[in-house]
């Protein structure tokens, strides 16, 4: 998959969707289908009285007759599905795994995540409603497993991922953050436990690991103080509780993972700490002026390995 979308209002994805993909109103097929679909395809999903775009990458066993497990992709500020898959590499990872992507257009290169960002955040954009709406039309054209969907985000896309785990207990498996802050306007009260894996580097500027005001490059809207990642995952393991403490799942040059387990229904918080880390993606690919991306760890394949560990209960 290799889309490369331009941003514009509410997003327009344009471009080739690398397998021939097409853009289609959803369609009434779900499990059961005759005919497999295209293994890419850029759809458009109706949200708040406008139409969205959303890219959609299947795996290439993907079978119509049986339930795939789906992620939930939200890019950065500024980015698009196609900057946001070739800064990670979440597409050649969900392939291994098996797992359909799905990556929402944001409006003017933004969600909105309570507190933040751009355009969608400035405009009242309903991101939540439209992540639900995206669901249920997903739900009517594939094979969907529901009891196996799950969020991922980058920057100011993590930030919408944590404000999912908030507000869509219900139908997420799991989130994983990157590089992003627990930052809604309403105190987080998941539903049901949810799964937590936060990625994030100690020498992030834009969003402090530490907490604290957010430095350019990254052009956020207004004055926004963060929490520190600590804080972020605190919350998590408290809403979960989770027992204090501590196994490491991951230990490999700048980068080290420990996760909280003993928690309600089983919903793990984990947080990789990237010593010396920027505002990046492990193995991802991003420009140095937002600091170090470490090569010890592949966030993405480490995120849908989480995922594969948990379903909705």
């Amino acid at each position: 998959m290799n889309p490369d979308p331009e941003t514009t209002n509410t997003g327009d994805p344009g471009g080739s969707t690398g397998g021939g993909g097409t853009t289609s109103e959803p369609g009434v097929v779900g499990c059961g289908a005759s005919e497999k679909p295209e293994l890419d395809a850029q759809i458009k999903v109706t949200s708040g009285g406008a139409e969205r775009d959303v890219v959609v990458h299947l795996p290439p066993e993907y079978d119509p007759s049986k339930p795939v497990p789906l992620v939930l992709a939200y890019h950065f500020v500024n980015g698009t599905p196609g900057t946001m898959d070739t800064a990670t590499g979440l597409s050649k990872a969900a392939d291994t795994a098996g797992m359909a992507i799905v990556y929402p257009v944001g409006t003017n290169g933004s969600f909105n995540a309570g507190k933040c960002c751009g355009k969608a955040w400035e405009e009242g954009i309903d991101d939540v409603t439209f992540t639900r709406d995206i669901l249920s039309a997903l739900e009517a054209t594939y094979c969907i497993d529901k009891s196996r969907i799950y969020a991922t985000g980058m920057s100011g896309g993590g930030m919408m991922a944590y404000r999912l785990a908030c507000e869509m207990a219900d139908e997420l498996a799991a989130v994983a953050p990157v590089a992003g802050a627990l930052h809604t306007m309403e105190p987080c009260m998941p539903s049901r436990p949810v799964p937590i894996l936060a990625i994030h580097g100690t020498e992030d500027e834009s969003v402090p690991f530490g907490g604290g005001e957010g430095q350019p490059p990254i052009p956020w809207s207004g004055d926004l103080i963060f929490a520190s990642v600590e804080e972020n995952v605190a919350a998590f393991r408290t809403a979960n509780e989770c027992a204090d403490a501590t196994t490491e799942t991951y230990n490999k040059g700048d980068t080290a993972c420990v996760a909280w387990t003993g928690c309600k229904a089983d919903a793990t918080v984990e947080l990789c700490t990237v010593d010396g880390g920027g505002h990046t993606w492990p193995s991802g690919s991003f420009p140095s002026i937002l600091g170090k991306t470490s090569t010890d760890l592949d966030a993405s394949a480490h995120i849908l390995m989480f995922f594969s560990e948990h379903s909705l209960k």
